[in-house]
């Protein structure tokens, strides 16, 4: 099965992932959503998987490598991680992280 697992030299994968969030803040319905949308880096070879789950991982780490995230444990993404610089080292490697926020 080989043959048909792998990719050609132009050929590409793509992950998305999308988060929608609703509900009320200040009594008010609101809506964000995030979205990325990642493509196989033909330069590399590297997978649309490999960047956006391999990538996440290492920036994490070395967020708390640098101290950039100080707190130990379970931690959430949501309030412990500074979220403006991993989008930041995400951009970096070519990962842009769309957000939209309105009404709903």
């Amino acid at each position: 099965m080989e043959p048909q697992l792998l990719y050609a030299d132009d050929e590409r994968d793509v992950a998305v992932i999308r988060v929608d969030v609703r509900g009320l803040k200040n009594g008010r319905r609101r809506r964000v959503l995030y979205q990325v949308i990642d493509q196989r880096d033909l330069d590399t070879g590297l997978l649309a998987m490999n960047r956006t789950v391999g990538y996440t991982a290492s920036i994490g780490a070395q967020m708390i490598l640098r101290g950039d995230i100080r707190k130990r444990g379970l931690l959430s993404p949501l309030s412990d991680v500074p979220t403006d610089m991993f989008f930041t080292e995400l951009r970096q490697r070519g990962i842009t992280v769309q957000r939209e926020e309105g009404d709903w």
